[in-house]
């Protein structure tokens, strides 16, 4: 089978995706969190690395973004494993749609909560946590009720990564191939 000269093989993007993985997962940011004032987290953006596609070619880079400041409904999540999904290479490669870049994908997400919102009751720092594919849900809707988050009254679908997201210091919400996430 012949590969196409413009975009890595699916198999090429599995294996650079597996080694920044993996790469990731021996750089552990909690130290970072145990040393700092928790104020500091919960009111200035949070620096982040993670391996972002930059263009429609696939290729994913290692790059320093920011994440918003944790909110007074949200978790900090210190990131230990993300699935790699076909949804993120088709993302990436813009076969769904034009995307902005950079963009980390990534919307398989598991890892240990290192901070929570004021208005957070169902997790405390140390508990282990998971994301899907859409974050933001406000979960006090009719369809959030009815665990049909997608269809959220008061904010709508919003997913894991490449939304338009007001409050993201890069303009669009970021995914799992990252170090951090909320």
């Amino acid at each position: 089978m012949e590969e196409n000269n413009k975009q890595p093989s699916r198999r090429k993007f599995i294996q650079q995706t597996a080694l920044a993985s993996a790469g990731i997962m021996l750089a552990s940011p909690l130290h970072i969190f145990s040393q700092t004032d928790k104020s500091k987290i919960m009111s200035k953006n949070i620096k982040s690395k993670g391996y972002a596609g930059k263009g429609e070619k696939g290729k994913l880079e290692l790059w320093s973004f920011e994440r918003r400041p944790v909110g007074d409904n949200d978790i900090l999540i210190e990131i230990k494993y993300s699935g790699v999904c076909h949804s993120d290479i088709h993302t990436i490669r813009g076969h769904w749609g034009k995307q902005q870049y950079p963009q980390v994908p990534g919307h398989e997400i598991a890892g240990i909560v290192s901070a929570v919102g004021k208005n957070v009751t169902k997790f405390k720092v140390g508990d282990k946590a998971g994301v899907g594919c859409m974050v933001d849900s406000c979960m006090h809707c009719d369809s959030c009720k009815k665990g049909e988050e997608h269809h959220c009254e008061t904010t709508g679908m919003v997913g894991t990564y490449g939304v338009p997201e007001k409050s993201s210091p890069t303009g669009i919400t970021q995914g799992g191939y990252a170090i951090i996430s909320w």
